[in-house]
């Protein structure tokens, strides 16, 4: 009996030690991390006692246009391209387009840098042409976007007034007045005709397969299609309330 409960135990504490290093080569494969280069390491970048309970995550991303600046919380940080995003104390300015990763004490940013939007201005612009932007534009474009709503609050009054404020102010094109040829909530049902209801920008050809019901488009948003209430062909744009659809 003694010999069948050693050749268990034996057999039990093989499997167990096989689980084990499967465990240990799996999470060793699957959660390895990348080393930071270099000139983005803390330890020779940045004189400082790091606590020991400090973690460097790179998770939160922010977008700059060429000249704006953002107020980084109080600390020190180093750019990984000052050519791409300057740092004068704990101010980090856009300079060129690119995507950089800012380190600071015990936290770090995503930063992107892009010429597709300005910094917020009232000047005069022209209309926006057909077909402009690229999917890869589009989707950038709806990136700032949702950072901008998110940064002045989701679902609120300011995130509202930060999507105006995009588009008035930021967005380098002006939208044309389009009278809507119908709406989802009406018998007409139509989609993306004055009222676009679906996240983000409707710029690029590929946002077309999102509308589901039309009426004389779809059309991206500068391209003409037929407009009901004033007889003729219009760049495609949204009304007054189309805004808010």
């Amino acid at each position: 009996m003694t010999e069948r409960y050693d050749i268990k135990i034996s057999l039990f504490m093989f499997c167990l030690f096989s689980f084990l290093s499967g465990l240990y080569l799996y999470a060793k494969k699957e959660l390895s991390v990348e080393p930071l280069p270099e000139t983005l390491r803390l330890e020779e970048t940045i004189a400082v006692d790091v606590p020991a309970a400090c973690r460097l995550h790179f998770e939160e991303e922010i977008y700059l246009a060429f000249g704006e600046e953002r107020v980084l919380p109080e600390g020190r940080y180093i750019s990984q391209d000052t050519e791409i995003v300057s740092i004068e104390g704990n101010t980090i300015k856009g300079v060129k387009r690119g995507t950089v990763r800012i380190q600071g004490e015990c936290s770090g940013y995503l930063v992107h840098v892009s010429d597709l939007y300005t910094i917020p201005v009232l000047a005069e612009k022209e209309f926006l042409p057909c077909e402009h932007y690229t999917r890869e534009e589009n989707e950038f474009l709806d990136s700032v976007l949702e950072y901008e709503v998110k940064q002045a609050g989701h679902r609120t009054r300011a995130g509202v007034v930060a999507a105006a404020r995009f588009l008035l102010l930021q967005f380098p094109y002006k939208l044309n007045y389009f009278f809507e040829n119908g709406r989802l909530s009406n018998s007409y049902g139509v989609d993306g005709e004055g009222r676009y209801y679906h996240k983000g920008l409707y710029l690029s050809e590929e946002k077309k397969e999102e509308i589901g019901r039309s009426g004389t488009g779809p059309g991206i948003w500068g391209c003409k299609i037929y407009e009901y209430g004033r007889g003729r062909y219009s760049s495609n744009g949204f009304d007054c309330s189309g805004f808010i659809s």
